[in-house]
């Protein structure tokens, strides 16, 4: 083969292998063509996906750093070093500082120095002993100074290169830190008391022993072994109603047992028995006490031993029991004085008044003028001794009732001037034209404590003046505060003649008896009349310059003054001759039935007279009458008696006005005669006036300031004839105070019974006599009187004792709640249909 064949050939071949590797490379770069296609849309798809998710990691980031700003917790950095590298607004708010103020300082340096070193080895602890998660709690102070306590959380946060840092979540724990100091203080108080107390009561004469709900003693103190006679732990474990209980007063100290188990005290009475068999009279204070949660472990019991005063009590009743017997015969005695002595005097009386309306001579004159004067010493002098006996028996009673001040004043000086037109002496009154409603309290005890002030001021008083002087010291929406004075420029006292001058008989010197007379009783009994009304009557005198008596009382305002009223209404009752009226009268003594007729005859009344309670009866059946004057002790049938008859004949709502008549001065007479159905009561021996003011009263009511024809009959358990003189008719009135007294009382029970607890004397008698008045006001008169009776038992007695009363009161309070209720129920309604 020629070199040009083989030439050929091998450019064949080559030509052959160029286009095989043209073929191949064509094939190998449209390979790579649709390789960098796809590695161009992989990276279009990562670089997508780069950026969503570098936009989803901002938004996150931002996310959370809004939430750490806005929190209210305190969270920040800190590197291992303990610098600040970042801070929330909490925490810059919390130091008072900016942000950018803290980064890089040093979180040590706000911590309080009292607490730096302990902070700083917290921090050392948790970087050597590679803790991950701590609570920690420490006080800190901002940049105003003012330091607070904060309870942190800290998490450490390890790098990836081998650092760390640390992450707090911090949080104002400053109340809480300050309720658990103060309740550390508390227990701490409590258990130094609690040690000071003890050891008080183990020194005191009361015997302390516990017991648990099984009712076996657990404990017993070294005082009530003392008392019962046994040694060490002699009691414990036995039960204790079978060791120390007599028999009959087991079925008490059960009671008592379960009153503890149900969580409730209890102050009683009882007889244990001694280890040697003798029995101790003791007044146990019981009170249930709890274990940790709260659950009753059992029952403490304070023991004081009354053995004595148990002895001695009964020693005094018995002696009691004596007095109560003589002040009986003694009240008898002048019950009969009274009736035996006034019922004549009063026929004296009532003649001198007829006898001065005929024509007299001279002489006649004179001797009756004398028969006057003698009569009115003689009824004084009776009165004094009769009032003071009422007084010390406690049987007066102040019946309140609205007038006018001013002229009550006029009145009393008048009374006084008409008597001592021989003396020299200028008599007026002042009272304070502030003064613009009636006052109401009892005008009758009021007349006479200033009727004896200024007979007393004029007894003494030879020339000058005497004067009365009603000032308003201030005064409340409903009440005014009083002073009244009685002034004279008589003969005065030394201060050794003040002395006493309020005793009983006492007079300044022997030699003021023998010139001016009296009984040394005025004083007295005006200034326990005084007390009555709510007030203490005080004197100041200096010798030959003279005297001023004064007292003040606070009093409740009654209806505005009108002058013009008041003048139509007295002319009316001058007027008033008693047309058309019948008058019954039952009395038995003839001089007492000629006195009454000749002024029934003077005033024009028609009126039929009976001799006992049988004839008043029968007239009853046979005529209508306005009103009955009834005697009380009448042969063959009494006033009482005939008053209960007459009543049955009677429709309920259209009675006749009866009046009681009796020589009896004591309470216990008119409350027979009111529970018998009578209307009022005069005592005799009464003067026209007093007679004509009764029938003014029941048979002209349209004449009378308070309002009388809106009737209701309250409960009889309650004090009617009270209620009536404090309300009259107006229920509307009488409603209001019973709701006030319903919503207040209970009240007032729960502060005294705290007081009580709190062994507070004082408070208890200032409390006790606040209430005292406010059950009267309801008509319960029985518990007034029995606070009143705990009052004088606090004088002598520790409140221990007095507590027992206090529960009596408190019992015989929830007794009654419910009738005072139902009267307010009744009342409104009766309000209702009478509108």
């Amino acid at each position: 083969m020629d070199e040009i064949e083989i030439l050929k050939r091998k450019i064949e071949r080559e030509r052959k292998a160029r286009k095989q590797a043209e073929a191949i490379l064509e094939t190998k770069a449209f390979e790579l063509f649709h390789a960098n296609e796809s590695l161009m849309l992989l990276n279009n798809s990562l670089e997508q996906q780069v950026n969503e998710r570098t936009k989803a990691l901002k938004n996150s980031e931002d996310r959370y750093r809004s939430l750490i700003e806005k929190a209210s917790d305190i969270i920040f950095n800190v590197d291992e070093e303990g610098y600040f590298t970042f801070i929330n607004a909490s925490g810059s708010k919390a130091f008072g500082y900016e942000a950018k103020e803290l980064i890089g300082v040093r979180y040590i340096d706000f911590v309080d120095d009292q607490y730096k070193e302990a902070v700083f080895s917290y921090y050392t602890n948790l970087k050597e002993n590679n803790i991950k998660a701590d609570y920690f709690e420490f006080p800190v102070r901002s940049k105003s100074g003012e330091s607070y306590w904060v309870g942190q959380n800290v998490n450490r946060i390890d790098n990836e290169d081998g650092s760390y840092y640390f992450t707090s979540v911090a949080r104002d724990i400053s109340k809480r830190k300050k309720a658990e100091q103060e309740l550390e203080r508390a227990q701490q108080k409590l258990v130094k008391s609690e040690i000071k107390y003890r050891s008080v009561l183990e020194n005191m004469e009361l015997g302390l022993m516990e017991v648990n709900t099984e009712g076996k003693i657990i404990r017993v103190y070294d005082r009530f072994n003392a008392m019962t006679g046994y040694d060490g732990d002699e009691l414990v474990g036995r039960n204790a109603i079978e060791a120390l209980v007599v028999e009959e007063y087991r079925s008490l100290i059960e009671k008592q047992d379960k009153e503890r188990l149900e969580g409730e005290a209890g102050v009683y009475e009882m007889k244990i028995r001694k280890k040697n068999g003798e029995e101790l009279w003791v007044i146990i204070s019981g009170a249930p006490f709890y274990d940790e949660n709260g659950n009753i472990a059992g029952s403490i019991g304070v023991h004081y031993d009354i053995t004595d005063r148990k002895k001695l009590s009964r020693e005094l009743e018995i002696a009691k029991e004596k007095a109560v017997k003589a002040q009986m015969a003694e009240k008898q005695f002048l019950a009969n004085m009274s009736h035996e002595i006034r019922t004549p005097l009063n026929a004296i009386i009532g003649m001198s008044h007829l006898l001065g309306d005929t024509k007299l001579g001279s002489d006649q004159k004179e001797y009756l003028d004398i028969l006057t004067s003698s009569t009115t010493i003689l009824k004084n002098l009776i009165s004094d001794i009769l009032d003071i006996s009422k007084i010390d028996a406690g049987t007066i009673e102040v019946n309140e009732e609205s007038f006018d001040i001013d002229k009550l004043s006029e009145l009393l000086i008048n009374t006084i001037t008409s008597k001592n037109s021989d003396k020299e002496i200028a008599f007026n009154s002042i009272v304070d034209k502030s003064i613009t409603n009636y006052i109401v309290t009892d005008k009758q005890l009021l007349n006479q404590i200033l009727l004896n002030l200024l007979s007393n001021a004029e007894k003494f008083t030879n020339s000058g003046k005497v004067e009365l002087r009603i000032s308003l010291l201030n005064q409340e929406p409903t009440f005014y505060n009083l002073q009244f004075e009685v002034i004279d420029t008589g003969i005065g006292m030394t201060k050794d003649e003040l002395k006493g001058i309020f005793s009983q008989f006492k007079q300044a010197n022997s030699g003021v008896r023998q010139k001016y007379g009296g009984t040394g009783l005025g004083l007295t009994i005006s200034k326990s009349l005084v007390k009555l009304l709510g007030g203490e009557l005080q004197v100041k005198s200096e010798k030959d310059i003279g005297t001023k008596f004064y007292f003040d009382l606070k009093l409740k305002k009654g209806l505005k003054l009108n002058k013009k009223e008041n003048a139509i209404l007295e002319q009316v009752q001058r007027s008033f001759k008693g047309k058309n009226k019948r008058v019954l009268v039952a009395e038995d003594n003839r001089m007492n039935l000629k006195y009454i007729s000749t002024l029934f005859q003077k005033w024009n009344l028609d009126y039929d007279v009976a001799s006992n309670g049988l004839e008043a009866v029968k007239l009853f059946k046979k005529s209508k009458y306005d009103i009955i004057f009834m005697d009380l002790s009448m042969p063959i049938m009494d006033g009482y008696e005939a008053c209960v008859k007459i009543r049955e004949m009677e429709e309920v709502d259209n009675k006749t006005p009866i009046i009681a008549l009796t020589a009896s001065t004591f309470l216990s007479k008119k409350q027979l005669a009111l529970k018998a159905g009578m209307s009022d009561f005069v005592s005799k021996p009464f003067t026209p006036d007093q007679l004509f003011s009764v029938i003014e009263k029941y048979i002209n009511p349209s004449n009378v300031a308070i309002k009388l024809g809106n009737t209701f009959d309250f409960n009889e358990n309650l004090d009617i004839e009270y209620l009536k003189n404090s309300y009259g008719g107006d229920i509307a009135y009488a409603c209001e105070m019973f709701k006030t007294f319903d919503s207040i009382i209970e009240d007032e029970l729960i502060l005294i019974e705290s007081s009580f607890e709190e062994n507070d004397n004082d408070k208890v008698k200032q409390l006790l006599h606040k209430i005292k008045p406010t059950f009267t006001m309801v008509g319960l008169s029985g518990i007034s009187k029995n606070v009143e009776d705990l009052e004088k038992i606090l004088e002598v007695e520790d409140l221990i004792h007095c507590f027992r009363s206090f529960i009596n009161v408190k019992t015989d309070l929830y007794e009654s709640l419910p009738i005072i209720r139902k009267e307010i129920v009744r009342m409104n309604e009766h309000i209702s249909t009478t509108k």
